[in-house]
């Protein structure tokens, strides 16, 4: 897995900010979390267009000719790309399901090559893309054998009746979060505006989910029901569901704060210039966010906890990028940063600043820009490889951990180590949502 990844890394990056011996302590609490089954319900909130009860059994049921079309009604889908994705479907209609004889590496270098033509053909346009190619693989590759993931939970009697119990329990939740994320692109993406509403409804949604895991009282409680899930697929998607709420473990309480109104108006104020200089101006006011979270705490020992985990996960993300890639950002007394971004790097940055983890999102084009890309690229293997550590994997480099040099051959590497990661990864997430979340096949 870790060659896979290691071949998406470019830039020579100073090191990671969770690398350092003060942030890695607490890094060490974290559980291991999926972030395939982010990628999937990322791409899967791209698919709501219509009622939120029809995302499951759209992106999960249609075959991938039906649901380009179902799709083109909101963005033309190239003819080459309808034609690969029904050459998956084809391929794994007409193939023995448990058929030894093409080998399972096989079937998913099929896949994977057909994935890349479309990929290739799709690129350009933000969100449908993606969701094509994602609700593809939920209905194709979750048909491949996958022997790391179980398509039934092994423990038997209460034990098999509270796991089916949550998972119900997570669905409806789930549901409206997906929506929810698909309204705040919607707005980002349709006038560069986001606004206050949107963003207070999906912190409301990632609140519910996050007390339905921790409890009502509880920000520092074990995640109990995830490690009573430990081994079952369902286990892994509920982990990625708090993951979106780090650190929102410590501000899910801004819901009902007056004081929101001083974090939404200022996180990240995205103003899309004309299309000729392909920019965007991103401002991000420190001292008024550090300032409105402080608030919502009643216990001061913790207002240093809250600085590190906001610098550590949301400033210094971004100003890696701005004095990394666009020179010394311009700065004012206030806190406040403004520099200009390409489109598809100021999307990422929003929503980093929304607590999702740096993971490329697959929802977007691929970035005509080769910084934003490589940049892209180069967080999701510190990312991974980050993870892998805390995990207790088989990953054995040291920190700090710090990306490889650029290579030349870029274009192509990415391009192939793209589609291997989607026929390899993506498996999995299919089986967390497609099995566990009510529908069939």
């Amino acid at each position: 897995m870790y060659d896979l990844l290691a071949a998406l890394s470019f830039l020579p990056l100073k090191p990671a900010p969770w690398a350092s011996g003060d942030q890695r302590g607490g890094l060490a609490k974290r559980k291991g979390l999926s972030s395939t089954a982010m990628h999937l319900l990322d791409a899967l909130a791209a698919l709501a267009v219509s009622e939120p009860d029809d995302v499951y059994t759209t992106a999960l049921t249609l075959p991938p000719q039906t649901l380009a079309l179902y799709v083109s009604a909101q963005a033309p889908v190239p003819a080459t790309a309808t034609k690969h994705l029904q050459n998956i479907w084809s391929f794994l209609q007409s193939a023995p399901s448990e058929s030894d004889v093409l080998l399972t590496g096989h079937r998913y270098g099929f896949v994977a090559s057909q994935m890349r033509y479309s990929w290739k053909a799709l690129r350009g346009r933000l969100q449908v893309d993606g969701a094509i190619v994602i609700a593809t693989l939920t209905t194709a590759l979750a048909q491949l054998p996958n022997h790391g993931m179980p398509t039934t939970p092994s423990p038997q009697g209460q034990d098999q009746s509270r796991r089916d119990q949550l998972g119900e329990t997570m669905r409806e939740p789930l549901t409206r979060l997906l929506q929810s994320v698909q309204n705040l692109r919607t707005g980002v993406l349709s006038s560069g505006v986001l606004e206050d509403s949107v963003l207070l409804r999906a912190f409301s949604e990632i609140g519910q989910l996050h007390k339905l895991v921790f409890g009502p009282d509880a920000t520092e409680r074990l995640l109990s029901d995830l490690e009573f899930l430990a081994g079952a697929p369902l286990s892994k998607l509920l982990a990625r569901i708090v993951w979106l709420a780090e650190p929102c473990a410590r501000l899910w309480s801004l819901m009902s704060s007056s004081k929101l109104g001083a974090i939404v108006s200022h996180p990240f104020n995205v103003i899309v210039i004309p299309p000729l200089t392909r920019q965007v101006v991103v401002s991000l006011d420190k001292h008024r966010l550090f300032s409105a979270a402080a608030g919502t705490t009643t216990t001061p020992e913790l207002c240093p906890g809250l600085a590190d985990l906001l610098e550590t996960y949301v400033f210094h993300r971004v100003e890696i990028v701005l004095t990394g890639y666009q020179g010394d950002p311009t700065s004012t007394d206030s806190g406040a940063l403004n520099v200009p971004l390409h489109p598809e790097l100021a999307l990422l940055a929003h929503l980093d600043s929304l607590l999702y983890d740096p993971y490329p999102y697959i929802g977007m084009s691929e970035p005509a820009c080769l910084l934003c890309h490589e940049y892209i690229a180069t967080y999701s293997e510190v990312s991974w490889r980050r993870e892998s550590h805390v995990r207790g994997s088989d990953c054995h480099l040291p920190f700090p951990w710090v990306a490889p040099s650029l290579h030349g051959n870029h274009d192509a590497r990415i391009m192939r180590d793209f589609v291997d990661l989607v026929s390899a990864m993506f498996a999995s997430a299919c089986f967390e949502i497609y099995t566990h979340l009510g529908t069939s096949g």
